[in-house]
């Protein structure tokens, strides 16, 4: 979504002539998508966490290695997006299709994208659910 928004942005700033000062001050008063990511493997999280950290439109709020992590950060701040991974275990809130809709019921409004190395076509549809 804010690739696109940036690009018709540009389009419009250029057919009204905005100098490219003007975009500049315009770019960095767009709000930034944040993010909590978790997942129990600590290479996944660094890798996941610095790529995201990369993106200028983007905003690393959080990590967190287990579901229990993830939840204590989602009650401090709720982000626009939480990354999660679909297994995690050894955590207080379990994993899972379990814990996905916990976290779909108990923080209203969430959006979630689930990381899974799992290609059962009955996991993927309930989690569309």
């Amino acid at each position: 979504m804010p690739l696109k928004v940036n690009s018709v942005l540009r389009k419009i700033s250029i057919g009204r002539g905005l100098c490219r000062q003007n975009w500049g001050r315009i770019e960095k008063s767009m709000t930034k998508l944040r993010i909590v990511l978790a997942d129990d493997h600590p290479l996944v999280l660094m890798g996941l966490g610095d790529l995201l950290k990369q993106n200028i439109h983007l905003t690393l709020t959080a990590t967190a290695s287990s579901s229990t992590e993830l939840v204590a950060a989602l009650t401090k701040s709720l982000p626009d997006i939480v990354i999660v991974d679909y297994h995690m275990p050894d955590s207080q809130y379990g994993d899972g299709i379990k814990f996905i809709g916990y976290l779909l019921r108990q923080f209203e409004g969430l959006k979630v994208i689930v990381l899974t190395m799992l290609s059962n076509p009955m996991i993927v549809k309930a989690l569309y659910k």
